[in-house]
Formats: structure tokens, sequence, C-alpha cells
């Protein structure tokens, strides 16, 4: 008998979410929950936290008008997007876009 998959736990939702997956559940950019929560106008608490703003997910739930958030959608992985650097482009750069390399 595994008590792993019995432990206490591994059911778990997680109370507080970040702003970052505020703003994926609530399809906003997390500057805006920022900019909203420093002028006092989003309309959840914002609690901050060691430095950190969080938000209950009991909260969310409510504001979208139900059971909305599911576990899975707290813990979606974020796409990481590699920005282009300014200034001149990299021969290497240049060759891979006439196909040579």
């Amino acid at each position: 008998m595994s008590t792993e998959n019995n432990h206490p736990s591994n059911h778990l939702k997680p109370l507080l979410v970040s702003v970052r997956d505020t703003a994926l559940l609530l399809g906003i950019s997390a500057k805006t929950i920022r900019n909203q929560c420093s002028a006092g106008t989003f309309p959840l608490q914002c609690l901050k936290l060691g430095g950190r703003t969080l938000f209950r997910l009991a909260d969310i739930n409510e504001l979208v008008g139900g059971n909305f958030v599911r576990e899975q959608a707290v813990a979606t992985p974020h796409k990481i997007v590699q920005k282009r650097g300014r200034g001149w482009p990299r021969k290497s750069d240049s060759l891979r876009r006439r196909g040579a390399a």
C-alpha cells in the first residue's frame, strides 16, 4: 500500500497565487494587475507577503463566477520568449536568415 498517493499535501490546491498566475487565469497582463493594485482599483484584495503580491484563489473563483479556476490552470508552464538584441545583427543571424548555415 502506497502512502505517498494518500498524503494530504498531494490533494491540496494552492490557497494563494502569484500575480503571474492570476494574470493567466484572468486573461490580463501581470503589469495591468500590478498597476491597478498600486492604484487601488483592482477588484481583488492584493496581499503582500515577503515582498510578493499574492491573491486568494477563492477570491479569483468568486470574481469569475464559480469553479472556473482549476488546479491545472495554476500550474501551466510559462513560455520564454527571447527578444532580439539591439544594434546591428550578428553575422550568424544574417547567414541563418539567408539559409546558408
